[in-house]
């Protein structure tokens, strides 16, 4: 899976704008991890999710100072997310955060939020797919006759 994302790509998997990653990055609220070459930023796999986050409850009319005060606990947390960071489930219910690692079971109470950070992972596998790391395996009758073929194909 690819783990660093240009501020463009962000813009394509998050649904944000632009100018609204740029706006995000010059006030601090969610700034990019890594900056390479003076300007040029690049955004982690935790970057993207704070950015989603972001969204998620902007969409869902959270206020801006409520935005930052979540998305700063959120920071805090992610450092101590154990196993899989892209397993976790984040509820937000009013100003409250909760990261859940393993299966979240119950019922969503009223005004709750629920994100799971594993959509997260298969949009950006949808949009930039991992690269196969295992070679095609070859029957040896399609093998053979392959080689039978590039044979027929040189010889004098």
């Amino acid at each position: 899976m690819k783990t660093s994302f240009t501020p463009t790509e962000v813009a394509q998997i998050a649904n944000i704008s632009y100018r609204q990653i740029q706006y995000w990055d010059k006030t601090n609220f969610i700034k990019p991890s890594l900056r390479k070459h003076g300007k040029f930023r690049l955004y982690s796999v935790a970057d993207l999710s704070s950015l989603t986050l972001a969204r998620t409850l902007r969409d869902h009319e959270y206020s801006i100072q409520s935005l930052r005060a979540i998305i700063d606990d959120y920071k805090g947390l992610i450092p101590k997310v154990r196993g899989d960071f892209l397993n976790a489930t984040i509820t937000v219910t009013g100003n409250i955060l909760k990261i859940y690692t393993g299966q979240v079971l119950g019922k969503r109470s009223h005004g709750e939020i629920v994100y799971s950070l594993r959509s997260l992972e298969e949009k950006i596998n949808d949009i930039f797919p991992p690269a196969s790391t295992s070679l095609p395996r070859s029957q040896p009758a399609d093998l053979k006759s392959y080689w039978e073929g590039k044979v027929r194909e040189y010889t004098f």
